[in-house]
């Protein structure tokens, strides 16, 4: 059975000149390396290294995207948030994880804490600490609640990752996200874009919390 260094080295082109000789398996985890292009020099955006778009410029009217997506692919344009709960959940990756594949890591089996603005913590009288229901139409999540300035209000922040035995609904926050909201670009999957509404959780002990599905989701 082959050992994590040499996956590691059979998965990358080692011959790659942007690694300077350095094997994929001996690339440090604390720090960052400074890629060179061809001639052996850092890459250092617009000096020897530009966009790969057709005029090599960051293209904010992007006539290639209108082709591939629509015209409401050309410009950048803002629109009026409708939903049907007043926060927005986004779901990042972790230094710990990056999804349930990774369920094999300690930090898997740990429930992230949702982060919550004070603005809305108050607005909903909850505190630091307490356990607290997150939910939408699709199902509902136990998690416990930081409160935090990370978050702006409106917002509200959990790591995704996390194994659905950490909530006591046996969801996790995947459960929330809409399969069937797709992204204006490329259609992909609109994980930061789940409006939810966070109350404070029933007591262990009092009643159940069954798991809920009402509508397709995306699992990660």
């Amino acid at each position: 059975m082959a050992t994590d260094e040499e996956l590691m080295d059979d998965a990358v082109d080692m011959a790659d000149p942007r690694l300077a000789d350095t094997r994929p398996s001996q690339i440090p985890t604390h720090k960052a390396l400074q890629m060179t292009g061809p001639d052996g020099n850092p890459l250092v955006l617009f000096d020897n290294f530009f966009p790969a778009t057709p005029s090599g410029k960051i293209e904010l009217k992007s006539e290639t995207l209108a082709k591939r997506w629509g015209a409401a692919a050309l410009l950048p344009s803002w629109r009026e948030r409708q939903a049907p709960h007043p926060l927005m959940l986004i779901s990042p990756s972790s230094d710990k994880r990056i999804s349930s594949t990774l369920g094999s890591l300690a930090g898997s089996r740990k429930a992230a804490p949702l982060l919550m603005n004070p603005e809305d913590a108050a607005r909903r009288s909850l505190g630091h600490g307490i356990e607290v229901r997150v939910w939408n139409d699709r199902g509902e999540v136990i998690l416990p609640l930081e409160v935090t300035d990370d978050v702006p209000p409106g917002v509200v922040a959990s790591e995704k990752g996390a194994w659905l035995k950490t909530s006591r609904t046996g969801q996790t926050i995947s459960a929330l996200v809409s399969a069937d909201l797709r992204a204006d670009l490329a259609e992909g999957a609109c994980f930061n874009d789940t409006p939810v509404e966070v109350s404070r959780a029933r007591p262990r002990g009092r009643g159940t919390l069954p798991p809920t599905s009402r509508a397709r989701s995306r699992i990660t």
